[in-house]
């Protein structure tokens, strides 16, 4: 929806998306030998799904996506370094553990009531 209103507006929305594509492709074929296919995912998919419970804009939810990654990053570090367990492990904990924090706080889960009368109406 939003790749049609950038196109209108003369935007070239397939560069972008070709270059945000293999930019992914890039960041994924090199840390998997680094890190692991977990925490590549948990990486990835986590804080831009929490960020998605977080914010309704684009805009807001790139930036919100990134700071809980570093977030998750820098909090499994420091778990593991406290805790003496894997770094991989601890990371892919934080990030989970911010997954579910976002859903209890997620302004999308607040939903009005309307259209139901209560009792003796």
């Amino acid at each position: 929806m939003e790749r049609r209103l950038a196109e209108e507006a003369g935007i070239p929305t397939r560069v972008y998306f070709w270059g945000v594509l293999f930019l992914i492709a890039a960041l994924v074929a090199l840390s998997l030998r680094l890190v692991g296919g977990i925490l590549i995912y948990s990486l990835l998919v986590i804080p831009a799904a929490a960020a998605g419970q977080l914010a309704y804009d684009m805009r807001k939810l790139i930036p919100i996506a990134g700071g809980l990654g570093v977030l998750a990053s820098g909090g499994g570090f420091g778990l593991s370094w406290g805790l003496d367990l894997p770094v991989g492990a601890a990371i892919a904990l934080v990030s989970a553990c911010t997954l579910a924090l976002s859903f209890l706080v997620s302004p999308k889960r607040r939903r009005p009531v309307t259209g139901f009368p209560g009792p003796g109406r």
